[in-house]
């Protein structure tokens, strides 16, 4: 197992965890904060980041996948494109 399939396969893992922990924290902030709009921008990068996290993982897996063939990083992969449909339930799928 090389360096960059086990950066891979941290990065999905962490891509996997990160929506929970946004929610988390986000629920975190709306309920203390005095002020809420003063954490706006703050707000609009935690909703974005997991899906810049997302697309940099499946573009570095694809290109490490393609100069070599380990399982690793085709796990890391899996595991950073599962996080995708994670995320979007977890924001829009859950309010249902």
């Amino acid at each position: 197992m090389s360096r960059s399939g086990k950066r891979t396969l941290i990065h999905g893992v962490i891509n996997l965890i990160l929506p929970f922990a946004m929610i988390a924290l986000r629920q975190i902030i709306l309920k203390n904060a005095e002020n809420p709009w003063a954490w706006f921008l703050f707000m609009v990068v935690l909703a974005f980041l997991p899906f810049f996290s997302d697309a940099i993982a499946i573009i570095i897996a694809c290109v490490r996948l393609k100069k070599s063939r380990e399982k690793v990083l085709l796990a890391g992969l899996f595991f950073s494109v599962l996080a995708i449909p994670l995320q979007l339930f977890l924001r829009f799928g859950a309010a249902w």
